[in-house]
C-alpha cells in the first residue's frame, strides 16, 4: 500500500493506491484523503484502516482491500492515530479526545460500534502529550504499550516532567485489569514510542535527553518489573531535537529509522548492530514497504 499525493500545498491531499510485491498490479484503492496521518493493514490484510482529516476534524476510515466502498467511522469524538487489535483485527484502538476535552485511548468495532474507552489513567500534566507520540498491542493483544506525560522529581531527574512509559493488560472485552509503569532509565528526560518486536518478548523504544534522541531495545518486564538497566542502545543519536521514526521490519530483525529533522534514514540490524545509510531522500513518515499481512 501506498500514497499517491495529489497536493501537498496544504497538509496533504492523497489516493489509497495497492501494488503486488513485484510492483505489478497498481491500481488505486481509495481517496483522495486529507492529510493522512496513521494507516495499518488489518491482521488478515482484508482492510486498510487510515486517519485522516475531514473539515477541520480527525476521523477513522476502514477500506477494504477488495474494493468495496470505504467505511467512514461516525464516532462524534475526535479520533487519530488509529490501529488494529491484534490478533484477529475484531476491534480498533485510537487516540481520542471526548467532549470534555479529555485525550484518552479508545476501542470501537471495525463498524463503529460498542465505543469504549480504556480508561487508562494519566497526571494531567500536560494532556496535548499523553498517548500522542506512539503506542502499540502485543502481537497476541492482550497487552498495550504507551506514554504518558507525568510529573518527575526534578533533583533525581532533571526535569519536573517527562513522558513515561506503561503498559496496560486488557482483556478480550476491552477492559484494563492492570497497569505498571517501566523505567528502563529511571533518570531519562523522556522514554517513548514503544513498539512490539514480532516475538512478543521486546519492545523498541525512543529516549529524549535534552535534544538528544536515541533509540534502545529491551525485554518485556515481566509482572511489576520497571526493567531498570535491562534497556540495550541500538544505532545512532540525534541532537537536533527534531525526534525520530522509525518502523520495524514484519520479520522482526531490522528497523527502518528516520532523523525528522535531518531527513535521513537508516537501516538498523538488531542481529548484528550495523546500521546502514538508505538514500530514500526527503520523507514525511518512516515506514516498510509491506505485503498485506
Amino acid at each position: 500500500m501506498f500514497f499517491r499525493v495529489l497536493s501537498d500545498t496544504d497538509n496533504c491531499e492523497c489516493e489509497v493506491w495497492v501494488a503486488n510485491a513485484d510492483g505489478t498490479g497498481v491500481h488505486k484503492l481509495a481517496g483522495p484523503y486529507h492529510n493522512p496521518t496513521t494507516w495499518d493493514w488489518s491482521p488478515d490484510g482484508s482492510r486498510i484502516l487510515i486517519s485522516h482529516d475531514v473539515a477541520g476534524a480527525s476521523v477513522i476510515t476502514v477500506i477494504p482491500a477488495d474494493g468495496a466502498p470505504p467505511k467512514t467511522l461516525d464516532l462524534g469524538i475526535t479520533a487519530t492515530n488509529a490501529t488494529w487489535r491484534p490478533p484477529n483485527g475484531d476491534q480498533i484502538a485510537f487516540r481520542g479526545v471526548d467532549r470534555l476535552g479529555r485525550p484518552n485511548v479508545f476501542l470501537v468495532k471495525p463498524d463503529g460500534s460498542d465505543l469504549t474507552s480504556l480508561v487508562l489513567p494519566t497526571q494531567n500534566v500536560a494532556p496535548d502529550h499523553d498517548f500522542n507520540h506512539g503506542y502499540s498491542w502485543s502481537p497476541d493483544g492482550r497487552q498495550f504499550a504507551y506514554e504518558t506525560l507525568d510529573g518527575l522529581d526534578p533533583a533525581f531527574v532533571g526535569v519536573d516532567a517527562g513522558l513515561r512509559l506503561h503498559i496496560a493488560d486488557v482483556d478480550l472485552a476491552g477492559k484494563v485489569t492492570s497497569i505498571h509503569k517501566l523505567l528502563f532509565e529511571p533518570t531519562a528526560d523522556n522514554e517513548l514510542q514503544p513498539i512490539w518486536l514480532p516475538t512478543g518478548d521486546r519492545i523498541v523504544f525512543q529516549t529524549r535527553e535534552g535534544n538528544d534522541d536515541y533509540l534502545s531495545i529491551a525485554p518485556v518486564p515481566a509482572g511489576n518489573a520497571t526493567g531498570a538497566g535491562t534497556a540495550k542502545r541500538v544505532g545512532l543519536a540525534t541532537a537536533t531535537g527534531g525526534g525520530i521514526g522509525f518502523e520495524i521490519a514484519p520479520d522482526g530483525h531490522s528497523l527502518l529509522v528516520l532523523f525528522w529533522n535531518e531527513q535521513k534514514t537508516y537501516r538498523y540490524d538488531l542481529d548484528s548492530g550495523v546500521v546502514t545509510p538508505d538514500d530514500l531522500g526527503p520523507l514525511d513518515v518512516s515506514s516498510y514497504q509491506r505485503l498485506a499481512p
